[in-house]
């Protein structure tokens, strides 16, 4: 039975769904480890977590936007943003 439904459930569909949701993820936790790090070692309360994310954010939209425009072919790599994938 769970053999059957592994066959009939379409993984590339499942890929595409979690993708952003994973790089935003990603993001999220460096932009954390960031500002951990600041506050833990200069003792500063700071909003950098969030700056990083939405800075990183946008650099990885930016360079998915600008590489996309360059040619008809699917983008592979770092071509389609700051992650591969």
């Amino acid at each position: 039975m769970l053999k059957d439904l592994w066959e009939k459930f379409d993984k590339q569909a499942f890929w595409e769904a979690i993708k952003l949701p994973l790089r935003l993820f990603v993001f999220a936790v460096a932009g954390f480890i960031v500002d951990f790090l600041i506050q833990y070692f200069a003792g500063i309360d700071t909003q950098a977590g969030k700056i990083i994310f939405l800075a990183l954010t946008a650099l990885d939209k930016y360079i998915h936007e600008v590489n996309k425009g360059k040619t008809d072919e699917p983008l592979e790599g770092f071509k389609r943003g700051l992650l591969p994938f």
